[in-house]
């Protein structure tokens, strides 16, 4: 299956577990959505790998419009403050995501590793 396959299936894939699985947009609800950091939390909980996260919300979300984001050896989190924010970056950057939420995984990752990732992110979701 080459590259661009694999990157499709994983956007499917991320698609059909963002249907299934989006946290609540707002705290109106009784909870806050989920947050890049609170994403990588529970993964490093979960015990999968994220090591070295930095807090790069002040040099990514002024220009994409995230409410924060987090950056490890692993992936990039954004999470954003609506799920129609997090829709739209998604969607122009071809990147998948869960709700408020948009990961893109480190290049040395295999697919099968960001299958893991993203298998372990849809069932961290409610």
């Amino acid at each position: 299956m080459s590259t661009r396959h694999r990157l499709l299936a994983a956007v499917v894939l991320a698609t059909a577990l963002t249907a299934v699985h989006q946290p609540p947009t707002s705290a109106a609800t009784g909870r806050e959505p989920l947050t890049a950091m609170g994403l990588v939390s529970a993964l490093a909980a979960e015990g999968m790998a994220v090591p070295n996260p930095i807090d790069t919300t002040s040099q990514e979300c002024p220009a994409a419009g995230c409410g924060q984001a987090v950056v490890t050896d692993t992936m990039r989190v954004k999470s954003f403050p609506v799920i129609q924010q997090a829709r739209w970056y998604a969607a122009s950057q071809r990147l998948p995501r869960f709700g408020n939420i948009v990961v893109e995984f480190a290049p040395p990752l295999s697919t099968a590793q960001c299958d893991g990732y993203l298998e372990a992110i849809g069932g961290l979701l409610p």
